[in-house]
């Protein structure tokens, strides 16, 4: 997933030295917080910076992975992805994902969310059930709480 969106992003940015700056940025950024993270924090800063050397040392030797399998890749899971943390259709387009690839993945552009994932219920609603389970506040009265006495 992340590899697939750093390729898009590196095309449309200028390509591979701007990827490798910001892997290079990142990787320091990760070196000052390992300084005073947390044990479990330190684990997980210590293979995303593992993992960035490893990208790095691929940009350098040229070795790069190709956009074609990235995608084939992300089409695989990208799904249930967005399933699963509720990533709508807009969220891919704006970080650059094709209509193509998303159509490919299945996730549809009317904005329809599967069963299970955030916001479902309230969308599943029409409008006049939403409308019918207003309550009328004007006849609430405040609830006065009583304490128990003890013996």
């Amino acid at each position: 997933m992340r590899r697939y969106l750093a390729a898009l992003e590196s095309e449309r940015k200028g390509g591979k030295r701007r990827l490798a700056d910001s892997i290079a940025n990142r990787i320091l950024k990760i070196d000052e917080l390992l300084v005073t993270a947390d044990p479990l924090s330190r684990l997980h800063l210590t293979q995303e910076r593992i993992d960035l050397h490893g990208e790095q040392i691929r940009y350098a030797n040229g070795a790069s992975d190709d956009v074609s399998s990235l995608e084939k890749q992300f089409i695989k899971v990208a799904r249930s992805y967005a399933d699963r943390l509720g990533i709508s259709y807009s969220a891919w387009r704006q970080v650059g994902v094709d209509p193509e690839v998303l159509e490919r993945c299945g996730i549809v552009r009317n904005g329809a969310r599967q069963t299970g994932a955030p916001g479902a219920a309230a969308a599943a609603l029409p409008v006049e059930v939403a409308e019918q389970t207003e309550l009328p506040v004007d006849d609430v009265k405040p609830m006065r709480r009583t304490r128990a006495k003890e013996d």
